[in-house]
C-alpha cells in the first residue's frame, strides 16, 4: 500500500491534481493488484510477460 501513498504525494505535490484512484478506486486497486502479481510471477519465473505483450502489440502497428 505505499505505492498509494507515493503516487498521491506525486500527485498532490508536483503534479498538483488528484490521482485517478479517488475517482475510481476499484480500477486503481485492481491495477495495482494485477501488476504486482504479474511481475511477481516474472521474477519467480524468470520469464518475461508483459514486455512480451507490449512488443507483440507494437509489432501490429
Amino acid at each position: 500500500m505505499i505505492h498509494y501513498l507515493l503516487s498521491w504525494i506525486g500527485h498532490f505535490y508536483f503534479e498538483g491534481n488528484k490521482p485517478a484512484s479517488f475517482r475510481y478506486p476499484l480500477v486503481g486497486f485492481y491495477a495495482g493488484f494485477t501488476w504486482f502479481f504479474i511481475k511477481t510471477i516474472e521474477i519467480l519465473t524468470n520469464k518475461e510477460i508483459l514486455n512480451k505483450w507490449i512488443n507483440k502489440d507494437n509489432k501490429e502497428i
